[in-house]
């Protein structure tokens, strides 16, 4: 929930065009996006935003739809907002995903041929005034880019490589996340971001930072089967390499989050989610600390440096108060080789910088 004073606060003083392309996905974003409470769906629709485009909210079907995204496309250029949901195929597999016709593209002889989801993100990011990702389809490929990736699936960074692309991540992103991210570009401009793209007000904390139950990690009070209390390191709980304010903010509402209901964070806000986050009920890959065998520091490493340290630290200290030496020692066997090793083996390959994920090399290739 979005405090009420920030509602009170809109006074956009012309409402932008919005038009929400979806590519491939389950369409969960659109159903969180919604689910907002405060404000909610329609506050945000008729006070903020003016959502000319989005295939399952508005009456228009057919051509008589794609007639008002070019339209917006060529009146609107440089104004409007374009937002994409779900995972762009790209290369030859483009054909996997199509949203629509040519018929208002200038310089088509065939104004009938297919639209592909590229093509349609392609064309109108050129044009819009910023770029939004929302979910983690659309962020990094997600679970439509999960091996083997059928689809050739990229996030939309990697489709629109010379456009700033706000990346709102979550499978499915939360509903305040996105509302957030949408009224701070209406009303401000881009929100401050980290080296994934992502707002820091949303993203700027790992889970293992803000949670509840981080006492209990300190303490070596671990949870030694779903459904136990105490922390979920040990039964694969991706908090401290992912970041987000799931712990504060909750779902459903603000009912509950996962950890709270007693099972792992599975890092749906990570880049490489699912794969590098596999298998769930597995805790992170092994390292060396003095006279135990944990993990998290050499993946935080890569991922970001201060969880690296933080974890690192909270590890040595609490194995020298004896709690966390203990636990391990009388806890669950720890994994010493990872099934599919093929798949799971790509985690330091993934992990080795962030560069590599957003950035084409010298020769401007991307390394897929």
């Amino acid at each position: 929930m979005l405090l009420p004073e920030v509602k009170r606060s809109w006074q956009p003083k012309d409402r932008l065009p919005v038009i929400w392309v979806e590519a491939l996905s389950c369409t969960g974003d659109t159903i969180s996006f919604e689910n907002s409470l405060n404000p909610g769906s329609w506050e945000i629709l008729t006070e903020l935003i003016d959502l000319r485009y989005h295939y399952m909210l508005m009456a228009a079907s057919g051509n008589d739809a794609m007639d008002v995204m070019y339209d917006v496309a060529n009146s609107e250029q440089g104004r409007f907002i374009l937002i994409v949901e779900g995972a762009v195929p790209i290369g030859d597999k483009e054909r996997f995903t199509i949203v629509g016709t040519k018929r208002g593209i200038a310089g088509f002889e065939t104004p009938d041929e297919l639209l592909t989801a590229y093509d349609a993100i392609s064309y109108l990011g050129r044009r819009a005034r910023h770029v939004m990702a929302v979910g983690s389809c659309a962020t990094w490929g997600g679970p439509s880019a999960a091996y083997p990736n059928p689809a050739g699936c990229v996030g939309v960074q990697k489709a629109l490589p010379k456009r700033r692309v706000i990346n709102v991540p979550g499978c499915p992103a939360h509903a305040d996340w996105m509302v957030g991210t949408l009224a701070h570009l209406v009303l401000y401009g881009e929100p401050e971001i980290d080296a994934y793209g992502r707002p820091t007000d949303f993203f700027g904390q790992t889970i293992h930072n803000l949670c509840t139950r981080r006492q209990h990690f300190e303490n070596g009070i671990f949870a030694r089967k779903l459904g136990d209390p105490g922390c979920y390191y040990r039964l694969g709980c991706k908090g401290p390499v992912t970041f987000a304010d799931c712990p504060i903010r909750r779902w459903n509402n603000t009912s509950n989050w996962p950890v709270e209901d007693n099972t792992p964070c599975i890092g749906c806000t990570a880049p490489g989610f699912p794969d590098e986050m596999e298998p769930f009920f597995h805790h992170l890959p092994d390292i060396k600390l003095p006279n135990i065998t944990t993990t998290a520091t050499a993946v935080a490493k890569a991922v970001a440096a201060v969880t690296a340290a933080g974890i690192g630290t909270h590890l040595a200290v609490t194995w020298g108060s004896g709690h966390l030496a203990k636990t391990i020692k009388r806890g669950l066997p720890l994994r010493q080789k990872p099934p599919r090793a093929g798949l799971t083996g790509k985690i330091s390959n993934v992990l080795r910088s962030q560069k590599s994920l957003w950035y084409p090399d010298s020769n401007g290739k991307w390394d897929r």
